[in-house]
């Protein structure tokens, strides 16, 4: 059976705030963007249990060790603008850890590629046996 795919609706209000706070981010020192990227992993962690715990299934030490990296690239290091994910100018990355899709998910909703609310059914974009992205 193949699943529908419904295209991702951006979430304005948080793709601007991403934007804006990405850009002051980038543009800090590690010492001044350490505290804040803490607090934004902190808040993704929050997410990934909730989203594991309703849907009963998942990885949490992958998903948990994850976030840090997640959090310091999307919010850091790329280029990226949920508004234009087409963008040729864009940043790429490329997650081959596959055991970690809540974590993805959760950091991709709070840089404003899709809407946070309605989780954890609106990132069930996963495969049921395993939990990991299929595509």
């Amino acid at each position: 059976m193949t699943a529908v795919q419904t295209p991702l609706r951006v979430d304005e209000a948080a793709a601007a705030a991403y934007l804006e706070q990405s850009a002051r981010l980038r543009a800090a020192t590690p010492e001044q963007a350490a505290p804040e990227l803490a607090r934004i992993a902190t808040g993704i962690r929050r997410d990934v249990l909730t989203t594991i715990q309703a849907a009963r299934m998942g990885h949490v030490g992958g998903d948990l060790s994850v976030t840090d990296l997640l959090v310091t690239a999307m919010w850091a290091t790329l280029r990226l603008d949920p508004r234009d994910p087409s963008d040729p100018q864009r940043d790429r990355f490329v997650l081959s850890k596959g055991h970690c899709a809540a974590a993805l998910y959760a950091t991709l909703a709070s840089c404003g590629f899709f809407p946070a609310s309605g989780s954890p059914t609106s990132w069930r974009r996963c495969h049921r046996s395993t939990a990991t992205p299929t595509g």
